[in-house]
């Protein structure tokens, strides 16, 4: 999209136009994607990612007990603690 483009890198923008077919045109142009700075992610966006990223490769409990952690990370006495989850 030329618009997006023009705007690189200031901005992560996106575009999607579809036709459907009954001959309706669906069109969406996000300029500030969830993430970015004029649009932060919540702490439970943040904890939804980090789950549909994580539950499938090591499971729901290992995904917790990780969370978790990642959570206690300023309180360790030696990172190398983060890494016994």
């Amino acid at each position: 999209d030329e618009e997006c483009e023009n705007i690189y890198p200031a901005k992560r923008s996106g575009a999607v136009s579809i036709r459907l077919r009954d001959g309706r045109a669906l069109a969406l142009r996000v300029v500030d994607p969830k993430g970015e700075v004029n649009n932060p992610m919540t702490d439970a966006d943040l904890d939804e990612k980090f789950y549909s990223n994580c539950e499938a490769i090591i499971g729901r409990a290992r995904c917790e007990s990780l969370h978790a952690q990642i959570h206690r990370f300023d309180s360790l006495a030696d990172a190398s603690d983060f890494f016994k989850w």
